[in-house]
């Protein structure tokens, strides 16, 4: 798995088009015509001026929270994280009660922009609003898990890791996290036992299973083991981000 110190919100960044479809109709009568919301989403990613000048025009047709989505993306390709920033926390707040994922998404770009803008702490704020606003989504947990490694907080992390256990038990996802924060915490036999549960989860990505326990034998000092459970990863798995991780990792051994 990308460990703490690699792993990104970017993955979910250009999923903007279809998270949203769910409400961009209703209930803010939403604009005339669809296309113009999707071509300002477009404009965002490839020519962010022109997407700002069209979310701007009050002839465009666009709601205010398309508008201010619009906005948002524009500034993030932009690299005005922290505008971007504060524009993503103000489109969930409009959205309907029942539209918790599309709200997660919105706060996924939120911590990511804080992130990027140097505001961990916001970054953590937003991430506790995804958490609230779908609970049953593991990547809150393991995003915010990702980021307070990459804060050095591995306490917290744990913590964070064992509070989505609690709501989503049998999530290999998150209990391969689980170990790594465990790993970078130096509580190796930890580790290894909670990658085992991971293991017997039945859900747990085996390129990411593969890759922890290569970190697990290096952090052991078995280095022969872990020599293995790379070359391994990157037979099976060699399109994934895990096999990349693992052949830097077979350089340095």
């Amino acid at each position: 798995m990308r460990h703490f110190s690699q792993t990104k919100a970017a993955p979910m960044k250009r999923l903007a088009c279809l998270l949203l479809s769910s409400w961009i109709a209703a209930p803010f009568a939403a604009s005339q015509s669809p296309t113009v919301y999707q071509s300002c989403l477009a404009l965002a990613y490839q020519a962010p001026e022109q997407a700002l000048q069209l979310a701007d025009d009050p002839f465009s047709g666009l709601t205010e929270p398309e508008s201010l989505h619009c906005q948002a993306e524009a500034r993030l390709t932009g690299g005005d994280f922290r505008a971007a920033a504060q524009l993503f926390e103000q489109v969930p707040l409009q959205m309907p009660l029942d539209a918790a994922e599309d709200q997660a998404f919105l706060w996924s770009q939120a911590a990511f922009a804080w992130e990027q803008a140097g505001d961990q702490t916001r970054a953590l704020v937003a991430l506790d609003r995804l958490i609230a606003s779908l609970p049953e989504y593991e990547g809150g947990y393991t995003y915010r898990a990702a980021l307070l490694g990459r804060m050095n907080d591995y306490q917290t992390a744990i913590e964070t890791l064992k509070l989505g256990l609690q709501i989503i038990p049998n999530s290999g996802l998150i209990q391969v996290f689980l170990a790594t924060a465990y790993r970078r915490d130096g509580q190796l036999e930890r580790a290894a036992e909670t990658l085992e549960a991971a293991r017997l989860a039945g859900s747990t990505p085996p390129d990411l299973y593969i890759l922890e326990y290569g970190l697990i034998e290096v952090s052991r000092g078995n280095f022969q083991s872990a020599k293995e459970a790379f070359s391994l990863l990157i037979a099976n798995h060699p399109q994934s981000d895990a096999a990349q991780s693992a052949a830097r990792y077979l350089q340095q051994l």
